[in-house]
């Protein structure tokens, strides 16, 4: 493994501490990356391709989960979203996930017992005309409606 060993965005959870909370990735493109080395940190992982070969066993998976858990914190890392739609990103990578997939996801989670949403790895600097950041505040706007909204 070639992480770096000085604390980042992509290695904090290595820093733990503690015992991790059930942890589920969805639409990474690392394909270096072992699954013994994986399960370390994420109760389970689905990369972009499977994700894209069969969604509906990722969604399962996923709402199972949701469903089990006492709290539910959402981490939306900008990378994951494909570049074509989603260019204010430091390293795009190719066959990311769409937006409407994303939103597919969120749909399909969304219960009284999410508590959060973390939004990392947006940069403006990388937008053009600044669909990145419509993308975002439209899903602000989703989430904010779905929490408070009676």
């Amino acid at each position: 493994n070639d992480c770096a060993t000085e604390l980042s965005h992509g290695n904090f959870l290595l820093h733990s501490a503690g015992p991790l909370p059930n942890i589920i990735n969805l639409g990474h493109r690392e394909q270096l990356l072992r699954p013994d080395y994986i399960a370390k940190t994420y109760r389970q992982v689905f990369s972009a391709a499977e994700l894209r070969r069969d969604p509906a066993s990722a969604m399962t998976t996923l709402k199972k989960a949701c469903a089990e858990a006492e709290w539910i914190i959402i981490d939306l890392d900008c990378d994951v979203f494909d570049a074509a739609f989603f260019p204010a990103v430091a390293q795009p990578e190719p066959f990311g996930l769409s937006p409407a997939f994303v939103l597919n996801v969120l749909n399909e989670i969304w219960c009284d017992r999410v508590r959060g949403l973390a939004i990392s790895e947006f940069v403006p600097a990388h937008d053009d005309r600044d669909r990145s950041l419509a993308t975002l505040l439209w899903l602000f706007e989703w989430v904010f409606l779905r929490k408070y909204e009676k």
